[in-house]
């Protein structure tokens, strides 16, 4: 969740930071509405309840008051040792930001619902819904021969895998009981691979 990004400094400050970002999805769960940020060029992202500013100016965490849903992709950014622990205190060369440098990125934000998530670029799978019956993640859409279809939590580790032996509307990864969170569904097909990030409940 977007209160579990956050880390409890002494001092707060920019917190929560993941790099590298191709694609992130942000859900609510009480209306499963949603959107798909991608992204072009190097970002990394966070999703806080509070702006820079709140951050900067807080001298300890009982001075936040959480609120809405802030939304930071950055660039670059400075690595910690940023000198808020106090005097003398900085940031070793290798992790400041370098001067005269010039960043830029692109993206694209787009909204989806808890069941359909967009699989552009496939030419096979135009559109694929998923459910969780509890023992399965059940991928509907349209199911050609030899299409691939695994389930990784966010952690990268596979939790199952099925390969379709023939076209179908539907077709089910057996993956047992999982806790609610978000996973990534891979569907591979002869146009190649697309990762959709799927919620379950």
């Amino acid at each position: 969740t977007v209160t579990d990004m956050f880390e409890p400094y002494p001092k707060p400050q920019s917190m929560g930071n993941r790099e590298d970002m191709r694609e992130v999805v942000l859900f609510d769960i009480s209306t499963g509405e949603g959107v798909k940020i991608e992204s072009k060029g190097t970002v990394g992202f966070s999703f806080q309840h509070y702006t820079d500013r709140q951050l900067k100016q807080a001298k300890h965490t009982w001075d936040l008051e959480p609120g809405d849903v802030h939304a930071h992709f950055d660039c670059v950014q400075k690595g910690l040792g940023n000198g808020s622990c106090g005097a003398n205190t900085g940031t070793i060369n290798e992790y400041v930001i370098p001067t005269g440098t010039k960043y830029e990125a692109t993206l694209r934000f787009s909204p989806v619902t808890k069941d359909l998530t967009s699989v552009d670029g496939v030419e096979d799978a135009a559109y694929m819904r998923f459910d969780y019956d509890g023992a399965n993640v059940v991928c509907k859409g349209d199911v050609k021969a030899g299409n691939s279809y695994s389930l990784y939590n966010m952690g990268g580790v596979l939790l199952g895998s099925v390969t379709a032996d023939s076209d179908a509307a539907t077709i089910a990864i057996p993956v047992g009981s999982l806790p609610q969170a978000s996973y990534v569904v891979v569907v591979d097909t002869h146009a190649g691979k697309r990762a959709n990030v799927v919620l379950l409940y």
